[in-house]
């Protein structure tokens, strides 16, 4: 199911080019009724004579040439206006598959690239090059997190995603071996309503936060049923890491390139993220709290209407 975002962006596209044909059709059509018009007034004051009648003749012919001429540029701007529209979705449709094209074929040289990298710390794990190379493995990984969730940016507006019930544990479990370096802790299992990938995506993101900029070791998952008749889990996800100091940037979190932390980053993980959870008719907030990070996740814990 689309979400409510995605939806309107597909309405305001086709509203747009609606409304630029219905101006050009709509001004046609006053042209043609405003010549029709003007031809039977001259006709009236034909038939009437007389020099007045000569005068107002030459007036009604020079009122309709005016006005054609206006009406004229109106039918040209609304042309130009529908074409400009049409060609501007049409780059940005070529952009957007070309910038696809793009990032697959960059996965399967970063996936080499982190086999060799795997590899030469396996080579070096006993000698003082150890460190380095663990480095470099995790530099690979960002980058390719990076590559995703840019790939996901760009298809979040108009992909569908596949909603099903899912297991807490079973979308946990792979993140688990990525995120080594972290210890997470897990509630007792819970079901949620929504896209697998999605949901991977949005943990592996907040996990990333954590490790990279926080500098945690430690993450926590606990989860909250959330009212009844359209029940929903939240699931807040803590970590023992610095966290944000100033309050005030808690309202930055979630929006597109915010950059909150020095250093790498583009910030467009959190953005996808909280994008993700909104088109599985769901949210992502982040709490201001004295210690650590927190993020709360919320989704449905069944299928809603319409989805």
């Amino acid at each position: 199911m689309e979400s409510e975002r995605s939806k309107k962006r597909h309405y305001s596209s086709y509203l747009l080019r609606f409304l630029a044909g219905a101006w050009l059709l709509f001004t046609v059509a006053l042209i043609i009724w405003w010549y029709i018009f003007s031809q039977r007034q001259i006709e009236r004051l034909s038939q009437a004579g007389g020099v007045i009648a000569d005068d107002l003749i030459r007036n009604q012919k020079m009122l309709m040439w005016e006005g054609g001429t206006l009406l004229c540029s109106l039918v040209l701007g609304g042309a130009a206006l529908l074409y400009f529209i049409v060609r501007d979705q049409k780059q940005t449709q070529r952009l957007k598959e070309f910038f696809l094209t793009f990032t697959h074929e960059l996965k399967t040289p970063i996936s080499t690239l982190r086999l060799y990298a795997e590899s030469l710390h396996e080579s070096l794990e006993k000698s003082e090059l150890a460190e380095p190379s663990r480095d470099l493995i995790r530099e690979v990984d960002r980058l390719s997190l990076q590559l995703d969730n840019s790939l996901a940016l760009a298809l979040t507006p108009d992909s569908r995603l596949h909603l099903e019930t899912l297991s807490l544990s079973e979308v946990i479990r792979p993140l688990r071996d990525e995120f080594d370096q972290l210890s997470i802790e897990t509630p007792e299992d819970i079901s949620l309503f929504g896209d697998m990938q999605g949901v991977v995506t949005i943990l592996r993101n907040i996990f990333k936060n954590s490790l990279t900029h926080g500098k945690a070791t430690k993450v926590e998952i606990s989860h909250e049923i959330k009212g009844t008749s359209h029940p929903s889990v939240i699931i807040a996800i803590r970590d023992n890491g610095a966290g944000l100091a100033d309050q005030r940037q808690h309202s930055l979190l979630g929006h597109k390139f915010q950059r909150l932390y020095r250093g790498s980053g583009s910030g467009i993980g959190l953005y996808l993220s909280k994008q993700l959870a909104e088109k599985m008719n769901g949210s992502l907030v982040f709490p201001h709290t004295e210690a650590g990070f927190l993020v709360q996740l919320e989704l449905p814990l069944v299928s809603l209407g319409g989805a």
